[in-house]
């Protein structure tokens, strides 16, 4: 991935209710003619998921065509698959929030404890060029530790 190729700039937007990427790229293709160099972008979209095993907010670019500067756009579509399978060896999942991030512990000293927020799903939605995530924890109260007599 490039940051700006053919006049696209790799970037992310929103678009219709959902979170849209454009790709900007360059490569070569192996094939029985040699190593063929590419440059071009790729409209994509980015979807959310919740990763429950590391609690964390996970995004997918997945690549809905390919633009080839220079090449007819009939050979776009053999390209396709190719740039996704690249996308998933190299960036794809991309951690967007981190399940530590969205823990919390929280002080109680009325109770001598702490109430404790694991994440226990989160869902994405984008409504009004605003990302929206509705987090679902789940809540555990913990006593303080009280020291032993003789104890520091």
């Amino acid at each position: 991935m490039l940051p700006e190729n053919s006049g696209v700039s790799t970037a992310v937007a929103f678009e219709n209710g959902r979170l849209a990427a454009r790709l900007a790229f360059s490569g070569t293709y192996r094939s029985i003619f040699g190593c063929l160099p590419f440059t071009g972008w790729a409209p994509a979209a980015l979807d959310l998921r919740f990763d429950p095993q590391t609690r964390s907010v996970l995004g997918q670019l997945n690549v809905q065509s390919v633009n080839l500067k220079g090449i007819n756009p009939a050979f776009g579509a053999l390209v396709t698959p190719f740039v996704q399978s690249t996308l998933n060896s190299r960036v794809n999942p991309i951690t967007i929030i981190q399940g530590q991030q969205l823990a919390f512990d929280q002080p109680i000293a009325a109770a001598d404890g702490s109430l404790r927020g694991n994440v226990a799903d989160v869902r994405a939605e984008v409504r009004d060029k605003t990302l929206r995530l509705q987090i679902t924890y789940d809540l555990v109260g913990a006593k303080q530790a009280t020291p032993q007599p003789g104890s520091p």
